[in-house]
């Protein structure tokens, strides 16, 4: 009898079983038969080239168009070189040896036949490389009818075992296999959502003899996998119930309510939800597992080149320090009481009805009136209506006092003078539209009285920000172009709670920098709440510690002592924090920052310090990503948003640069890049690699050999092409991770003072980097960077007054799956849009992780994208299963499901989630 768990050995014979394991890994009759057809060619229908990966292993039906045999000019012997069609689109096929002989005698002009190999790139064309093949007329197109009929099933193959190898084993299996004995999905079930057994559903996928077959096996098998994931998360929810978690109550009269008495604003309806959510799963005596969507932290920010108004003038936000003096809405001096560096943060250019624009983040407070009423709002809530600033009380500046403001004004507009005179209505409160308009509280009759509006947002990109607090009561102050906003900042109220109840929280950051900036805005928020044992340290005041992987011996041991004493109550750090060597006194909450920067394990090994018992966790995320949908689709955390982020467009144009097909292009490039720094803004050139590069060979590749691609370009060797050849006489310095900290650093000011004007980096410019001058980004092998990374290096650009440029380098040819993603990006400054194209790109195999873990999922056939009506369903029925019978005892089906489709490394994929 053959079933599932039967070793492909003992039907196949050792050959055929060895090249299945080493191949692909299938080793039982149960493997073999669930490595389901990626496709299904139909008899005499070519398949479509265009839609080819470079480096993937394909497999193609395709007609002969040509093949010539010609000596090789670097050394001897000959070479078979092939094109083949599918009608539109061509693929180039190279074959060496004695052996192309024969080849060129069956690859004749008109011959449909299979083609397997790794797709590359030879001279600008993708091509196969002595590519496997068969033959689709003569004996061996009767073989392959014998067993496809008009559907000829095409396998995910591997180097040594081709798709027509893997169709023939599953051929002899299927004659053998004796079906399953029991259905794992009851009758009821299958007869409700209209589902086939699965016998039928396992052989009509492997040989269908109808569209119509495929569709209703895929639905079937699409559910067993749905199911055996939510079966597990449900028994993983179930079991999380069952295990103590440090109990953390608010506390009164403690840390957390002396915060909340001196914050400077009122907290938003969302994050008063939110925040009382968070404090009654933090109560509990099961783990909290929950999942926070919005701004982290939910900081209101502005850019560090955002304009602040201070008695001396305006000055950068970034060089604010508490206690600083500046301008509140009313024309008086107020003082800073805070200031918070948030990081990076998704910024929006809001464009005003004089054509002058400020930057924020969309939770950025701002005095405004709407319908005739003014109201303090958050920009997430525009929304295309109209919004109308109030005009400020003219200040008294240093050496400037208002009167003497106005009369200069008079006297240039009486010369008929306008330079100079805007940026005084301006220093006045006023506007300038089609000539000076004034407040009437200056006394000059404003004809007519001045109005300014909000006209729309739109999206600029990840910016370094930060926020300050004031003294003035009102919390209003005076930004750029002399518009009154209000910044905040909420701490993360949630680890103060944890403090209270005497255990400690951990904040996992995944960068050094992010780590640090989280750090000192969490000591500076608090202060005197934040310095337990120090002198002028609040009653009940508890400590921030930061740990770093390249934090000195003395620092570090200084750090540990404090983790381990229980003296620090707040731990903000890097992986630094999951070594073994750091213990907790008693962890009671885990924040992870930016969470699809850490794998799983990462995650499960902080969330283990808290010896018996399971520390809360509370995931947080500023944007959807992939990641997070995945997660949130398929695993047992709470959902908590504080905004949705509307959609908005950048005024930064993305061009696809094709080598292939317009090499010209190139220097069209460099021309616009010495038209910009012309006008006097700096650039921008991206490569994926630092070392030296490697030419690409002029000859193909030896015998035997794929044909690689050239080594991706690299810094130093693009630099100094650059400022040899395209860019001569402009300022070039290169960026990149490995240059020490002090040579990072003077590089970076340097091209923040215009020093440099052109910066050839790897993607250490990702962050760290604000020069709003920057004007063009220039991506190298662009088809080498994700979709994610794409967008997020064009967002360096476009952050100043002048329109932003990215251009996109690639070799790529037109028609290709990588230049599909290419134009993808160019089409769209939607980060949401392209999140969702990013999921799309990813295979089946990531559903579980297998990116984050590192090896393959049990799943094959279900679609995160697709699906999500399958996966809903089946989360509803394992939720009613596993609440009657946990163990699965009492559903001997269900269970041989879960072992049967999910490998072990899956289950404790799920299990660690």
């Amino acid at each position: 009898m053959t079933t599932f768990d039967e070793n492909l050995v003992s039907v196949l014979g050792k050959k055929s079983a060895d090249a299945l394991e080493s191949g692909l890994g299938l080793t039982t009759v149960g493997d073999l038969l669930r490595h389901y057809p990626r496709r299904y060619d139909e008899r005499g229908k070519l398949t479509e080239i265009k839609g080819l990966e470079l480096g993937e292993h394909a497999t193609v039906q395709a007609r002969v168009k040509s093949a010539r045999q010609r000596r090789m000019k670097s050394r001897n012997g000959e070479l078979l070189e092939a094109v083949i069609t599918d009608g539109s689109s061509d693929l180039h096929l190279v074959f060496f040896g004695r052996g192309s002989r024969k080849i060129e005698r069956e690859l004749l002009p008109g011959r449909e036949a299979m083609f397997a190999g790794k797709v590359g790139m030879f001279n600008g064309k993708l091509q196969l490389a002595h590519p496997d093949y068969q033959v689709l007329d003569g004996e061996e197109a009767d073989s392959l009818a014998k067993f496809a009929g008009a559907f000829i099933p095409v396998y995910p193959a591997a180097q040594g075992i081709q798709s027509w190898n893997v169709s023939n084993c599953v051929e002899q299996v299927l004659a053998l296999w004796d079906g399953v004995d029991v259905d794992p999905l009851p009758e009821d079930l299958r007869a409700e959502r209209g589902l086939v057994p699965l016998e039928k559903a396992v052989r009509d996928i492997h040989r269908p003899d109808s569209w119509a077959a495929i569709t209703v096996a895929q639905q079937r098998l699409k559910w067993d996998e749905a199911l055996a994931v939510q079966l597990t998360l449900a028994q993983r929810r179930r079991s999380t119930t069952a295990r103590p978690a440090p109990a953390c109550p608010r506390r009164p009269d403690r840390v957390r309510d002396a915060f909340d008495g001196r914050l400077p604003f009122e907290l938003t309806a969302g994050q008063v939800e939110v925040g009382e959510q968070i404090a009654e799963d933090l109560s509990g005596e099961h783990p909290m597992n929950r999942l926070l969507q919005g701004e982290v932290g939910s900081g209101k920010a502005q850019p560090l080149d955002a304009l602040v108004l201070t008695p001396e003038g305006f000055r950068p936000m970034g060089s604010l320090a508490v206690g600083d003096p500046v301008v509140a809405a009313d024309g008086s001096v107020t003082e800073v009481v805070g200031v918070f560096p948030q990081g990076e943060r998704e910024v929006y250019r809001v464009v005003l009805s004089d054509g002058r624009a400020v930057e924020c983040d969309l939770e950025h407070l701002w005095s405004v009136r709407v319908d005739g009423e003014w109201r303090v709002l958050p920009l997430s809530a525009f929304a295309g209506s109209p919004w109308e600033l109030p005009l400020i009380t003219a200040p008294d500046l240093v050496g400037s006092s208002a009167a003497q403001r106005l009369q200069e004004l008079k006297e240039l507009l009486a010369a008929g003078v306008e330079e100079g005179a805007r940026e005084l209505v301006e220093s006045l409160g006023g506007v300038w539209q089609d000539g000076p308009r004034l407040p009437a509280h200056l006394g000059v009759a404003a004809t007519p009285e001045p109005r300014r509006f909000v006209v729309r947002v739109e999206h600029v990109g990840r910016k370094p920000v930060q926020c300050i607090a004031i003294a003035h009561p009102d919390r209003l102050y005076v930004t750029d172009h002399h518009v009154v906003t209000h910044n905040t900042m909420v701490a993360l109220r949630a680890m103060l709670q944890v403090v209270d109840a005497g255990r400690q929280a951990a904040m996992l950051a995944p960068t050094e920098v992010l780590a640090a900036q989280h750090a000192r805005s969490l000591r500076d928020l608090l202060g005197d709440l934040g310095q337990a044992g120090e002198l002028g340290g609040a009653e009940h005041a508890t400590r921030v510690t930061l740990l770093t992987g390249s934090m000195g011996a003395p620092a570090r041991k200084k750090a540990m002592l404090e983790i381990v004493s229980g003296e620090a109550g707040i731990v903000v750090g890097t992986h630094a924090l999951i070594q073994d060597r750091v213990e907790f006194a008693d962890l009671g909450l885990v924040v992870v920052d930016e969470q699809h920067r850490f794998g799983v394990e990462q995650r499960a090994a902080l969330s283990g310090r808290s010896g018996g018992s399971t520390p809360h966790v509370l995931v947080m995320t500023a944007t959807p990503i992939p990641r997070t949908v995945a997660m949130t689709v398929y695993g047992d955390l709470e959902v908590s948003a504080l905004r949705e982020l509307p959609r908005g467009r950048s005024p930064i144009s993305t061009s696809v640069v094709p080598l292939a097909e317009k090499p010209a292009w190139l220097d069209r490039a460099w021309a616009r890049i010495h038209e910009e720094v012309g006008k006097g803004h700096q650039v921008y050139v991206v490569c994926p690699r630092i070392g030296d590069g490697a030419a690409e060979d002029e000859e193909p590749p030896k015998e035997g050999k794929e044909p690689d691609r050239r080594p991706p370009l690299a810094v130093v060797d693009v630099a100094n092409r650059l400022a040899a050849g395209p860019l001569r006489g402009l300022r070039i310095d290169i960026l990149h991770g490995r240059m020490p900290p002090e040579d990072k650093d003077t590089v970076m000011r340097a091209f923040a003072a215009n020093e440099v004007q052109v910066l050839v980096a790897t993607t250490v410019v990702e962050v760290g980097v604000n020069v709003p001058n920057a004007t063009v980004m220039v991506i190298m092998d662009a088809d080498r960077f994700g979709v994610s990374q794409l967008h997020q290096l064009r967002g360096r650009v476009g952050r100043g007054s002048a329109p932003g440029l990215c251009l996109l380098v690639t070799e790529m040819p037109d028609g290709t799956s990588t230049m599909e993603r290419l134009r993808a990006v160019e089409s769209t400054l939607d980060g949401f849009e392209l999140a969702q194209l990013d999921l799309e790109l990813r295979r089946e195999g990531d559903i579980l992780g297998a990116a984050q873990s590192g090896r393959r999922s049990g799943l094959k056939m279900l679609s995160l994208l697709r699906d999500e009506d399958v996966i809903a369903e089946a989360r509803e029925v394992a939720r009613d299963v596993v609440e009657v019978d946990p163990d699965l005892a009492r559903h001997p089906g269900y269970a041989s499901l879960v072992a049967g489709l999910l490998d072990a490394e899956s289950a404790r994929y799920l299990e660690k989630a």
